[in-house]
């Protein structure tokens, strides 16, 4: 599972416009391409309309969950695989992992104060890891934002 949100949980919303981010930080952007190049990555398909799938699929393998997917035949189909797979959101997609999987590690990004956060009327909220039983160790410190790994 990979995601980047804010010191207070913060990872986008609802009423998504662009990239449907409510941030600006390329060294963030390039540090999701590097932990993802060349694996699997699942979107929802509401996120999946705000993230330019067609770029990322040159890189990466790319799978859209809707209701018409069957995921745990897909995840037994990946894990047969040698890459990762990477749960990419949006909200409901990490909720469902979250209850129904335990992810062996999450990467969260979390923004330092610094950076500018668009205001939202319908802000959606990452789940608290530590509620699942997750504890979170320090991967790197970057100049926008700080690298963590959660583990289960």
């Amino acid at each position: 599972m990979i995601v980047c949100i804010t010191k207070d949980n913060l990872m986008g919303s609802k009423n998504a416009m662009g990239n449907g981010l409510l941030w600006d930080v390329k060294e963030e952007l390039n540090y999701f391409k590097e932990k993802t190049m060349g694996h699997s990555l699942l979107f929802g398909v509401n996120t999946s309309k705000y993230v330019p799938i067609d770029k990322i699929r040159k890189t990466r393998d790319v799978y859209i969950l809707d209701y018409s997917v069957d995921v745990p035949k897909l995840i037994e189909k990946l894990e047969g695989e040698n890459k990762e797979i990477f749960i990419c959101g949006g909200y409901n997609t990490y909720k469902y992992f979250l209850e129904k999987y335990i992810p062996s590690e999450i990467y969260v990004s979390i923004l330092k104060d610094h950076v500018l956060i668009k205001e939202s009327e319908n802000k959606l909220y990452f789940p608290k890891l530590e509620e699942y039983g997750y504890k979170k160790e320090m991967i790197k410190e970057y100049d926008d934002f700080y690298a963590y790994v959660y583990k289960n």
